[in-house]
């Protein structure tokens, strides 16, 4: 008992304290004009402004079906071993690098592909990374489509009708 009491009257001292309560302001200013400005810029350029810009390249390690996969996709990719690229993405060389695992069979195999993504948190990384998640959304449905052949099911069609009432 004694030791929430004692807790209690600390906590009341950090509350009275100005600038704890002006660091925790300030920092939920941060992070709500962060994600606004990631939402927002997204909606606002058009796709062939978030293009990925020219010299912009991009370490692959791993498969070389995904680094075939991403030179087809628009993207400057460079093939290395782990050990360099990330050498050279400390260096500032490449704008990311990419590991891919089980990406060679990835239409036959059921196993998942393990994708890693290592970049920094600036604007062109942002842009990449959007890029990036597009083409293996664009992939993904791909893929899905072909193993529901192989499986031989049926691919049922379902519309979704909105019907709006005034109250």
């Amino acid at each position: 008992m004694k030791f929430i009491n004692i807790a209690k009257k600390d906590f009341r001292k950090i509350i009275r304290e100005k600038a704890f309560v002006f660091v925790i302001f300030s920092e939920f200013l941060v992070l709500s004009l962060s994600v606004m400005f990631a939402s927002a810029i997204t909606s606002v350029l058009t796709p062939s402004e978030m293009e990925i810009p020219r010299g912009l390249s991009v370490a692959v390690v791993g498969d070389d079906n995904f680094l075939n996969y991403l030179s087809e996709a628009g993207f400057t990719v460079q093939r290395e071993d782990i050990f360099g690229a990330m050498v050279d993405y400390n260096n500032n060389r490449y704008a990311a690098v990419i590991v891919a695992e089980n990406f060679s069979n990835v239409y036959l195999s059921t196993d998942p592909v393990k994708i890693s993504i290592y970049m920094p948190e600036d604007m062109r990384a942002f842009i990449l990374l959007s890029n990036v998640k597009k083409k293996l959304k664009e992939l993904e449905v791909k893929i899905r489509e072909e193993r529901i052949k192989q499986a031989g099911e049926e691919v049922l069609q379902v519309n979704v009708h909105e019907f709006l009432q005034d109250f």
